[in-house]
């Protein structure tokens, strides 16, 4: 299983950093493809079922509001790239 974010340079890990992370969307290939994009990796790049993207990508609305578990709702779209550890390239 991977434990670490797939955005291209973001470095949080769940073992070290204990950050929340997602599964992508893979049965909506509308909202996939916006995450696809937005991980900076190559435009051939497949997610798998254990591909993830932490928590320091999306805002506080794009999660249920009763859920006390960090669960996405199924229309989030990741949209903060944290700067510090990002390539210049991918901002």
């Amino acid at each position: 299983m991977v434990n670490k974010c797939s955005l291209v340079g973001c470095k949080s890990l769940y073992s070290k950093d204990k950050v929340k992370l997602h599964r992508f969307p893979l049965t909506n290939l509308t909202i996939l493809a916006q995450w696809i994009v937005f991980t900076g990796k190559e435009p051939d790049w497949k997610p798998t079922k254990s591909s993830r993207l932490c928590c320091n990508h999306f805002i506080k609305s794009d999660y249920m509001v009763d859920h006390q578990k960090g669960v996405l709702k199924p229309t989030a779209i990741p949209s903060i790239y944290n700067r510090e550890n990002v390539p210049v390239k991918f901002l």
